[in-house]
């Protein structure tokens, strides 16, 4: 399951992120939520978040 957060990963400063398990591993969170779906092990195949 994909979570809404602020992450500081991408070089930009704090800013949303969507995250699948840890929030602190930077390998987990996204910019977009699709993009944490289909990343996520426990979304695939579908999530339904």
């Amino acid at each position: 399951m994909c979570i809404a957060g602020q992450c500081d990963y991408f070089g930009h400063g704090m800013q949303n992120c969507y995250c699948c398990g840890d929030v602190h591993e930077k390998k987990n969170c996204h910019l977009t939520m699709e993009e944490c779906k289909s990343n996520c092990p426990v979304c695939n195949p579908k999530c339904l978040l």
